[in-house]
């Protein structure tokens, strides 16, 4: 006859059950959490042609709330020279970055005015640096304040 463990007290459950919930606990826990403001969403990826470029994002995010912006790039460097902003309420932001941004980082933060924003479109005004290493892969990033 097999004698179970019990944790001390008459109501408590058997330890092998206790052991059972606490993992199922722990498993489940990330995904009912929700998405913290300090998580960046992806806006928009693309593939700069070589030489000067122009490319619109359009953002597919309904739910607003974006206080900041970032770029991170790929492949070969780029020089952005500056990214306008549209919101849904149709007002729009110029960021002047003026800088390369080599393959393999990201830009600064960029703060987006006015609060928390809507954005219908990012549009880059920019040309790849490094002609040899292929199209440069351009990502915009959104963070949502609290």
């Amino acid at each position: 006859m097999h004698k179970k463990l019990m944790v001390k007290g008459s109501n408590m459950l058997p330890i092998n059950k206790l052991v059972k919930l606490i993992a199922v606990v722990f498993i489940m826990l990330p995904v009912s959490m929700p998405v913290t403001a300090a998580q960046w969403e992806q806006l928009g990826q693309r593939s700069v042609k070589h030489g000067v470029d122009k490319d619109v994002m359009h953002v597919n995010i309904a739910e607003g709330g974006f206080r900041e912006l970032k770029v991170t790039v790929k492949k070969s460097s780029v020089n952005i020279k500056k990214i306008i902003v549209e919101y849904a309420n149709g007002k729009r932001d110029e960021l002047k970055l003026r800088s390369v941004i080599s393959a393999g980082s990201e830009s600064r933060l960029m703060d987006l005015r006015g609060g928390k924003r809507v954005i219908r479109n990012v549009t880059f005004y920019y040309e790849t640096i490094e002609r040899g290493r292929g199209k440069a892969i351009v990502t915009a990033w959104g963070r949502r304040g609290v």
